[in-house]
């Protein structure tokens, strides 16, 4: 039918398609409005919101010992460590310590994910996060000081995010230069991969999509 050779069609198509899935992406919010948890309810964790599609969970995990529904604390022995001004929140986990200048291993209530950074302030000293024994994060920590723990993008995933941005502009710049017929050409050209390729791709895809979701 030659849609796409006719001015502003692909514009148009696009941009049907970026409102129709704002617009449903919308609904279905409104529609599971239950779904939706107050920020006073981070504090408590239940057991149908563990993993159950939601995140990956790291294989140490005891469901048994994650899945009480009760306040997020922090695990330690208070015969070695003194711990004062908890803050525990989605953005951060920070309090003040003092390990009467023994080192101290201290359990926080956040499911272990690589790209976790701990910071001391003072003249205490706080080890890199690491994973407990039950999937958690442990931290050991020695002297005294304030630490907050926050997660940060992991190296993988700020290169990700660069190539995504750059595939964007390339793709941009072509439809720019060609016009919305070479564009779609140059699309199937993309796809067009011989066979004797495309298994080879397939595991460099696989091995990535392994790699980018371990990191995370």
């Amino acid at each position: 039918m030659k849609l796409f050779d006719q001015k502003y069609m692909t514009t148009a198509l696009i941009s049907v398609i970026f409102l129709l899935s704002f617009g449903l992406g919308t609904a279905t919010i409104q529609q599971s409005y239950w779904r939706l948890n107050t920020y006073n309810s981070y504090n408590h964790i239940s057991s149908y919101l563990i993993g159950a599609g939601h995140e990956y969970l790291p294989s140490n995990v005891n469901y048994n010992y994650v899945k009480i529904d009760g306040p997020r604390e922090l695990i330690y022995n208070p015969n070695k460590i003194n711990i004062s001004d908890k803050t525990i929140n989605t953005q951060v986990v920070k309090f003040h310590f003092d390990t009467k200048k023994k080192p101290v291993t201290v359990e926080l209530p956040l499911f272990y994910y690589k790209g976790y950074q701990a910071k001391v302030t003072g003249p205490g000293s706080c080890s890199t996060p690491k994973l407990s024994p039950h999937g958690l994060v442990d931290i050991t920590l020695k002297n005294t000081g304030t630490v907050t723990v926050r997660y940060r993008y992991t190296v993988i995933q700020k290169v990700s995010l660069a190539v995504s941005i750059v595939s964007l502009g390339t793709l941009v710049y072509f439809f720019k230069k060609t016009g919305s017929t070479g564009f779609f050409v140059s699309l199937k050209c993309m796809f067009s991969i011989p066979m004797w390729m495309k298994s080879p791709l397939m595991q460099f895809h696989n091995c990535l999509t392994f790699i980018f979701r371990d990191q995370t």
